[in-house]
Parts: structure tokens; C-alpha cells; sequence
């Protein structure tokens, strides 16, 4: 129990390290430490296509857009633009919500596939039997995106998509968000955001990490 107040004691510290506005709702995001400045941009690009390209993201009345850099850390920190008095907060948050917990059971899926092909083309199978392997690696694939657009469609009358390019961009969304989360990408709602749409957010991470200003602000906190 002492562990787990102390992890909420870290999580209230960061957010409040963030210098996010009162009853501004929006998204944290984490990414890992990277080696090159490529690697980082890389990561910027894919959340970027997630976040402007998928349908399930965009409303009339409301956006997703950037705030801010954490100095000393990996977190990104993203508002949703939205006109007073609408629903595009809590559509945009419950919609990235599903998104998260989908690409969660989908990756696993995914990652075995990607294990398998692998596996394979070590073997130096003959080149129509490796062919036929890997196109029904990519039937499967597209099966298990396709599938988990379809259930988040079913969620939320709303969210129906009009066209197939509306379907290609959902389902492209969230196979790179299933490799974002692959690769230890966190994302979750802000702490300013109602409980409710908080919880919808799956637990990704182990322990948070805090930049060193934070970690001494704690420390000062205690010997105070």
C-alpha cells in the first residue's frame, strides 16, 4: 500500500511539473530515452499521423494539438482544442481511450506474426512457399486491424466510419500504434481530465520515471 501512495505521490508531482492550466483536458505522452535525434523525430512522426490522420480522433468542434516538451524527460504533453460547451473533449479522450486498449490486444497479434515471418525466411523455405507463408501473414494482419476498427465502430454510433479511406487511415492509425506501444510508447490522459475517461486508459508503464528537478523536489518535500 505504501508503494502504491508513493507512486501517486510521483504521478501528482510530474503533472503538477507539467504547468498544465486548470481544467485543461488533454494527453500526456511518453516515449523512450533515444540515441539519435531520427530516432526522436521518428516517434514525433508516428504519433502525429495517429493524432491528425485517424478518424476516430477527429471531431467538427475539437482537435488534438501540441503544448509542450517536459525539459528533462521523455513527456509530451498534448491539449484538445475544443469550443466551450461541446462534447469533442470527452468524444476525442473516450475515442483515444479504445484506441490505447485495442492496440493493446492487437499488438501481441501483430508482434507474433512479425515473429513467424522471421522465422521463416531463416529457414530458406522454397520462394512459393515462403510467398504463400508471408501473404497469409499479411491476410491475418489485415484481419485483426480490420476486426478491431469494426468493434470500435460498434462503440460508439458516432465513430461509424463514411468511406474506405476513412477505414485505410483508422486501421493504418492503429497498427502504428500498436508498434509505438511495442516499442514502450506511454500515452494516457491528463490528470486534469474526469476520472471516468482516466481509468479507460490501460496501465503501460512500470515505474515513472521524473526528470532530476522533480526527483529533488521530492527529496526536499521529505525533509521538510
Amino acid at each position: 500500500q505504501k508503494s502504491l501512495i508513493k507512486k501517486m505521490e510521483t504521478v501528482i508531482e510530474l503533472y503538477e511539473s507539467l504547468d498544465i492550466g486548470a481544467n485543461e483536458n488533454g494527453i500526456d505522452v511518453k516515449i523512450p530515452s533515444c540515441d539519435s535525434l531520427k530516432e526522436y523525430t521518428a516517434y514525433l512522426k508516428e504519433l502525429d499521423f495517429v493524432f491528425s490522420q485517424c478518424p476516430f480522433l477527429r471531431h467538427s468542434e475539437g482537435e488534438i494539438k501540441f503544448r509542450t516538451v517536459d525539459v528533462g524527460s521523455q513527456w509530451l504533453t498534448f491539449l484538445i482544442a475544443a469550443t466551450a460547451g461541446t462534447a469533442a473533449v470527452s468524444y476525442i479522450l473516450n475515442n483515444l481511450a479504445i484506441l490505447v486498449d485495442k492496440a493493446v490486444q492487437v499488438k501481441s497479434h501483430l508482434l507474433s506474426l512479425k515473429q513467424q515471418e522471421e522465422i521463416l525466411r531463416s529457414q530458406k523455405l522454397q520462394n512459393d512457399i515462403l510467398e504463400t507463408s508471408v501473404e497469409s501473414f499479411k491476410l491475418l494482419k489485415s484481419h485483426y486491424l480490420s476486426e478491431a476498427v469494426k468493434e470500435i465502430e460498434n462503440m460508439n454510433e458516432e465513430s461509424r466510419l463514411e468511406n474506405g479511406e476513412e477505414r485505410g487511415k483508422a486501421e493504418k492509425s492503429l497498427e502504428k500504434l500498436c508498434d509505438l506501444l511495442d516499442k514502450g510508447v506511454e500515452i494516457y490522459a491528463s490528470i486534469d481530465a474526469d476520472r471516468q475517461i482516466q481509468m479507460l486508459f490501460p496501465a503501460l508503464g512500470g515505474n515513472v520515471e521524473l526528470p532530476d528537478n522533480i526527483l529533488k523536489l521530492l527529496e526536499d518535500k521529505k525533509e521538510g
